[in-house]
């Protein structure tokens, strides 16, 4: 039985020091949250204001605003080209290993890789023959003039 009232004690002892520290905690959380409440607070009046400045500064000066927009534009697209091409330049080669690379595919044959063929041209009409006939002509060409040797 004095053992059971020691051991009730020392319970009793661990769950107030749970108590305690779990109340430090929350102490500590709720300042924590109550300066960055008034933190925060203090930057959104502070966008809040800035922001309806420029919103009257571009209702009154639009030409100067688009100016002031395109040359942002500009700048930030020069900014991103030269990002990428001191990239590529400072780039360095993947080193090679020494493992075994598989063999690389062959690609698929392709069905019609040239130029597709012209359609067959169409048969012409015989030509029509002269007035003349050779035989009557008696020229060279004429089939009685050749001879069958």
């Amino acid at each position: 039985m004095a053992e059971q009232k020691k051991t009730e004690g020392l319970l009793d002892k661990a769950a107030s020091k749970l108590r305690e520290f779990s109340n430090a905690v929350k102490g500590k959380a709720q300042s924590a949250a109550d300066s960055a409440s008034s933190s925060a607070r203090s930057a959104t009046d502070g966008v809040t204001g800035a922001a309806a400045r420029a919103s009257k500064a571009v209702k009154d000066n639009p030409g100067k605003t688009a100016a002031i927009a395109g040359a942002v534009v500009a700048a930030t697209a020069a900014a991103v080209v030269g990002k990428k091409a001191l990239d590529a330049k400072n780039a360095k080669p993947a080193a090679k290993s020494t493992a075994q690379k598989p063999a690389a595919k062959t690609p698929a044959a392709k069905a019609s890789s040239t130029k597709p063929k012209p359609a067959a041209a169409k048969p012409r009409a015989p030509a029509k023959k002269a007035a003349t006939s050779p035989a009557k002509s008696g020229g060279a060409d004429s089939p009685s003039a050749k001879s069958t040797t």
